[in-house]
């Protein structure tokens, strides 16, 4: 299976939101499938591409009903999971190795930074994505999105942040590469 992480900052501007639309739609013609975690803005744009095509998605939530997402509604090529249905607890250890503070993280923060290690790694922890599309303020990986490149980053997953004004045409090679191969 073909897999990618499509997250991003709730500050990516309107412009690469779009961009995110259609990378969402690209890559799901592909046949590749989107893991994200259901926030607004990257999170979401990336899944309106992939709906728009009928894509494959995975969206781990950091609980059930996250932005009125369950897990036992969703369509047939669209898969939620909600942490308390995964091994929270692994992810958690994952997520308390990467942010600089765990601790100090509220519970539905630290929710919110487990969640990622899902992203990365896939619902087993053990299938981690090809690649990672995202949008960071000035590509310094901040936030949550920063969780997850931490974690990525340490598996050697290639990441392409669009605020980086050559991540566009170095996913466009790494992409070129893997369909000619």
């Amino acid at each position: 299976m073909k897999t990618y992480a499509g997250i991003g900052s709730r500050k990516t501007p309107d412009i690469v939101l779009r961009q995110m639309r259609d990378l969402g739609r690209l890559l799901g013609e592909m046949n590749y499938t989107l893991y994200s975690g259901g926030a607004e803005g990257a999170d979401e744009e990336f899944e309106r591409g992939c709906d728009s095509v009928f894509g494959e998605k995975k969206i781990f939530l950091p609980w059930d009903g996250f932005r009125n997402r369950y897990c036992n509604n969703s369509p047939k090529h669209q898969f939620y999971y909600p942490l308390e249905r995964l091994s929270e607890e692994e992810g958690r250890d994952i997520a308390v190795k990467f942010h600089p503070n765990f601790s100090a993280l509220s519970g539905p923060a630290s929710k919110l930074m487990t969640r990622n290690s899902f992203q990365i790694l896939g619902e087993d922890l053990e299938s981690p994505v090809d690649f990672v599309v995202c949008w960071t303020p000035e590509a310094k990986g901040g936030g949550g999105t920063g969780q997850a490149i931490r974690i990525a980053k340490n598996f050697t997953i290639p990441i392409f942040d669009l605020c980086d004004e050559n991540a566009a045409r170095r996913l466009a090679d790494f992409l070129k590469e893997r369909v000619e191969v």
